[in-house]
C-alpha cells in the first residue's frame, strides 16, 4: 500500500472522475494517507466492509477545501 502525502493524495482526487474516484484510508505514517483507485477488487470489498481507516471516496467534482480538511484531520 502507498503512503501518500496530502498535496498527492489531493493531486490524484483533482484529476479522478466520478466515474473512476479516489479512495483514501488512513495511514500509519504521520501526515500521510493511502490513496488508490476506488474501482479495484480489495478496495471495494475494504469500503464495502466499512473499514475504520476508510477517511472517504473522492472525485473532482467535490469540494476541494472539505477534502483537504478531510485528510488533514485524518493524517494527524
Amino acid at each position: 500500500m502507498s503512503q501518500d502525502t496530502i498535496e498527492h493524495a489531493i493531486m490524484r482526487i483533482e484529476y479522478a472522475r466520478p466515474d473512476s474516484p479516489i479512495a483514501v484510508f488512513k495511514s500509519n505514517q504521520d501526515g500521510h494517507v493511502n490513496a488508490m483507485f476506488a474501482d479495484t477488487l480489495k478496495t471495494k470489498e475494504r469500503i464495502a466492509r466499512c473499514d475504520p481507516d476508510l477517511i472517504g471516496v473522492f472525485d473532482a467534482t467535490m469540494n476541494r477545501r472539505h477534502i483537504r480538511a478531510m485528510l488533514e484531520q485524518a493524517a494527524r
